[in-house]
């Protein structure tokens, strides 16, 4: 009887190791493969394994990535839709996209405010909230600009659709709203910040073709009189998308 039992409990765990053959377990990275099991604490790792495994990307050259996707602030504007896609014409020289032979997993992903002063690119810093403080990179000038009103897209959601499929719906832009322990003060300090400051692990991950039609849409509830951008043309805000993960290439 109690052998009768004990290969039935074999059997069972044999039976579960199958069905969830090929997943990764974001929380753990913990990764069931055909040919045995894969045992990681890194998420990533066990994200980056199970893509190995992919038939899909049988040939393929996987590699760490991230993807970076501006547009800037315009007053009275609901809907922003950003290409992942490269652009000569009009990428910024911050921006990371996407050639139309590449694929890239998304694993990660976060939204952030920044201020572009068009004489001086490419040392804009990311926040993940608008600091309104006198001084601050948000602060309100007179009657033309208020910082707080750019709360509003931390209060929308973004949704992602590759080809005719949405793999993210409607997902809450408030979770990347991070407001750090130690705040900019004034214009000679910063933020405290980490590496993965604002950004949110996607579960599960998202792949994004660059040979599909891909949007990335982000809708907010912007009143029609908030005051989001400045009035001198040098002077610009921006909605920044960041996505770390992995690139699917034949290069």
């Amino acid at each position: 009887m109690k052998k009768s039992i004990f290969t039935i409990a074999i059997l069972v765990t044999m039976l579960t190791i199958s069905i969830l053959s090929n997943y990764a377990f974001a929380g753990i990275g913990l990764t069931f493969a055909t040919g045995g099991v894969i045992i990681s604490t890194d998420r990533m790792r066990a994200i980056y394994e199970r893509a190995k495994k992919d038939p899909d990307n049988a040939g393929k050259i996987i590699v760490p990535h991230y993807i970076r996707i501006e547009q800037a602030v315009t007053n009275g504007k609901t809907k922003y839709s950003f290409l992942i896609t490269r652009d000569s014409n009009s990428d910024t020289v911050t921006e990371q996209k996407l050639d139309r032979n590449d694929k890239f997993l998304a694993c990660s992903m976060g939204l952030f405010l920044m201020k572009r002063l068009s004489t001086k690119l490419g040392g804009e810093v990311l926040y993940t909230f608008p600091n309104t403080k006198t001084l601050t990179e948000f602060a309100d000038i007179s009657t033309t600009f208020l910082g707080k009103d750019l709360e509003c897209f931390y209060n929308g959601f973004i949704t992602i659709k590759v080809g005719q499929t949405i793999y993210l719906e409607k997902f809450a832009t408030q979770q990347f709203r991070e407001v750090p322990i130690t705040q900019q003060s004034d214009a000679t300090t910063q933020n405290s910040k980490t590496t993965n400051s604002g950004m949110v692990d996607l579960t599960p991950q998202v792949l994004l073709n660059g040979d599909l039609k891909t949007s990335i849409d982000l809708e907010a509830p912007v009143d029609a009189g908030a005051l989001l951008a400045h009035t001198t043309a040098s002077t610009k805000n921006y909605l920044v998308i960041m996505s770390y993960g992995f690139l699917i290439t034949t290069r």
